[in-house]
């Protein structure tokens, strides 16, 4: 693990830094109503994140982030394209969320994936490839699923028991990271994997949630990770603010203005045209103002 980290260290060290976002809601707001709202805005994200990949969660989170935002219903069916294979966790999470913040005791994870984006990163997100990964590296098959369906309708397997029975290898299941166990048991798994993670994290010099990041990240090819394993959570964001403005034929700044303001939603967007996207944002921007690294002449939005 910490050779995973390592070699992905500044990557990990900068995945969560949305401040240029904070910013921006701050600037657009003012300081007590800019915070609420990118709290708001972050909990969303980490409502709509279960079995979600970045982009497409960032996308799912404008959509809710509004609906919260002008106090209008969380819907059974989000619309196009805001909708997801777990849109029913997605629905139940976001009104959660609209009605006055997750449960803690539950479900962990999406609280500590919330604060780990608004700066404070002690906590640890332990989601499926926190617990996939070092359970991978260890090669022990106690962490192979018991059932494994791969959609609804599709043949159910079973692989321990096949690894057991000798049907397939440990090396074959390697293959497979649909078949390693993917959520800790919040009961005696979670906080202790999650203290297993700060306690790494201490060893490298690193916050938890920057050691986190490496893992996911280092890992991807690993475990199965569908978002880009070589960007940061806001240049993702920053892509998909891109790819609205050309579809709507907006400058970047006023697609971020309406979303913070208004929660006019983000558009979709491809895994061609995301890599496209994120390849536009280092080359220039609609304003044709010079590019920053940090994004934050993008982001901090005059008012």
């Amino acid at each position: 693990m910490m050779e995973t980290v390592g070699r992905v260290e500044p990557l990990a060290r900068s995945w969560y830094n949305m401040e240029p976002l904070r910013q921006a809601f701050i600037d657009l707001m003012g300081q007590a109503e800019g915070e609420r709202r990118f709290r708001l805005f972050t909990d969303m994200i980490a409502a709509s994140s279960p079995r979600s990949d970045f982009p497409t969660n960032v996308r799912a989170a404008s959509y809710y982030y509004g609906r919260a935002l002008r106090g209008e219903p969380i819907p059974d069916r989000p619309p196009s394209p805001y909708g997801h294979m777990a849109q029913k966790h997605h629905v139940r999470l976001a009104r959660d969320v609209a009605g006055g913040g997750f449960d803690l005791m539950t479900n962990p994870k999406p609280p500590s994936f919330a604060e780990n984006l608004r700066g404070n990163q002690l906590p640890a997100t332990i989601d499926a490839h926190a617990i996939r990964y070092p359970a991978m590296l260890s090669r022990d098959p106690v962490f192979l699923e018991t059932r494994y369906q791969a959609t609804r309708g599709a043949p159910v397997e079973r692989p321990q028991e096949m690894f057991r029975s000798g049907q397939v290898t440990l090396e074959q299941a390697l293959e497979r990271p649909a078949w390693w166990v993917n959520q800790p048991r919040v009961a005696n798994e979670y906080a202790p994997l999650e203290r297993w993670y700060q306690d790494m994290a201490a060893r490298m010099g690193m916050t938890p949630a920057q050691f986190q990041a490496g893992a996911w990240v280092g890992g991807a090819r690993t475990t199965g990770l569908g978002s880009p394993a070589d960007v940061s959570a806001l240049e993702m964001l920053d892509a998909r603010l891109g790819r609205t403005a050309r579809l709507r034929g907006e400058s970047r700044a006023d697609v971020l203005r309406r979303l913070i303001r208004e929660g006019v939603p983000l558009l979709s967007v491809s895994p061609l045209a995301l890599a496209t996207a994120l390849e536009a944002a280092k080359e220039d921007r609609n304003d044709g103002a010079p590019v920053a690294p940090s994004l934050t002449h993008v982001l901090t939005v005059p008012a």
